[in-house]
C-alpha cells in the first residue's frame, strides 16, 4: 500500500473521530435519529448550548443553538435536538427551568394531550418558567415584609423603652435593685430563725398527731355521756325536780308564817330579846366571881 494512501486513511480516522467527539461533547449522537424543534423565548433566561432537554426528569435531547429572532426584537430563538424517539404532541409546552440548586438550566417539555405529534423542524410553545432564585423571592417575600414590620415595630418599642428609661427611672431601678440586695441579704441572716421556726412548726405537728389519740378518746367518752343522757329518763327526773322544789316552797312558807313555832322564833324578836338578855347576865355573873370569888366560894381550915 502506497504511502499516500495510507495517509488519506488516516485523515479520514482522524477527521470522524473528530466529528464524533465533537457532537459526543455537544450531545448529540451521530449514530441514533433524531429530529430538531423550534421555542421562541423573550428571555434566554442563561440558556446555554447542550444543555438538556428533559422530559419528566429523563433526558430526551439537548440545546443545539440559541440565536436571536431575525425579526430583531430582543428575542431569541433555540432549536433543541430530540434524540429519542418519543411523540410530542403539538400542545406540549417547552420552559426554560433550572435543574439543581446550582442554577444550571435546561428545557423542560410538559407533554400536552393531542393526538397530533410535533416533527422535524416544527416549533414547540414556549414559556419561561420562573427561576428558582425568583420562586424563592416569591416565597421569602411575605416573611420579608413580616420581618420588617417586626423590626418596625421593635424600633418603636426601644424608643419607648428608651423614652421610659431617663436617667431619674434608671437611678429608681438601681435604687430597687440595691433594696432588693439588702433584703436577700437580711433574708439570708434569717435563714437561722427561718429554720427554727419550721423545726417547731414541725414539732407542734407531731404533738398534734399524737394529741389526735387522747381527743379521740375524749370524744367517745362525750358521745357515751350523750347516749346515756339520751336513754335517761329525763321527763321522770325533771318531775321530780319540780315536785321538790314545790316541796320546799311550802316548807318556806311554814317558816315564814307565825302559826307556828317555828316561824313564830324565826319572825318574832321575843326571843332574841331573851337570849341577849341571858347573855348579859351571864357576862355579870362571871365578872363578878372573878372580881369576888370569896363571895361565891368559902373556905373553912381546920
Amino acid at each position: 500500500m502506497k504511502k499516500e494512501i495510507k495517509i488519506g486513511i488516516i485523515a479520514v480516522v482522524a477527521l470522524a473521530l473528530f466529528v464524533w467527539g465533537y457532537n459526543f461533547l455537544k450531545g448529540t449522537s451521530i449514530f441514533s435519529s433524531e429530529y430538531r424543534l423550534y421555542a421562541h423565548y423573550a428571555n434566554s433566561s442563561g440558556i446555554s448550548s447542550s444543555d438538556p432537554v428533559i422530559l419528566n426528569g429523563y433526558k430526551i435531547g439537548h440545546v443545539e443553538k440559541i440565536k436571536f429572532n431575525p425579526n430583531n426584537d430582543g428575542s431569541f430563538i433555540i432549536s433543541l435536538i430530540i434524540t429519542n424517539s418519543f411523540p410530542i404532541p403539538d400542545n406540549s409546552v417547552a420552559k426554560i427551568v433550572s435543574t439543581n440548586i446550582t442554577g444550571s438550566k435546561g428545557v423542560e417539555i410538559f407533554i400536552g394531550n393531542t393526538t397530533k405529534y410535533l416533527s422535524h423542524n416544527d416549533t414547540i410553545h414556549a414559556e419561561l418558567d420562573p427561576s428558582m432564585i425568583d420562586r424563592l423571592a416569591i416565597e421569602i417575600m411575605p416573611l420579608k415584609e413580616k420581618v420588617e414590620t417586626l423590626i418596625e415595630q421593635l424600633s418603636i418599642t426601644a424608643q419607648s423603652v428608651n423614652d421610659i428609661l431617663n436617667e431619674q427611672s434608671r437611678q429608681n431601678i438601681i435604687e430597687s435593685l440595691d433594696n432588693l440586695k439588702v433584703i436577700t441579704g437580711m433574708a439570708a441572716h434569717q435563714k437561722n430563725n427561718l429554720d427554727a421556726i419550721m423545726t417547731n412548726a414541725k414539732s407542734f405537728t407531731e404533738d398534734l398527731k399524737q394529741s389526735a389519740e387522747h381527743f379521740d378518746h375524749i370524744v367517745t367518752n362525750v358521745s357515751n355521756i350523750t347516749d346515756d343522757i339520751a336513754q335517761a329518763d329525763i321527763s321522770g327526773v325533771i318531775a321530780q325536780l319540780q315536785h321538790t322544789v314545790a316541796t320546799m316552797d311550802s316548807l318556806l312558807l311554814q317558816i315564814q308564817s307565825d302559826d307556828n313555832t317555828l316561824g313564830k322564833l324565826i319572825t318574832t324578836d321575843s326571843l332574841h330579846n331573851e337570849l341577849t338578855r341571858s347573855t348579859e347576865q351571864l357576862r355579870l355573873l362571871l365578872e363578878d366571881v372573878r372580881k369576888n370569888p370569896k363571895k361565891y366560894v368559902k373556905f373553912s381550915v381546920f
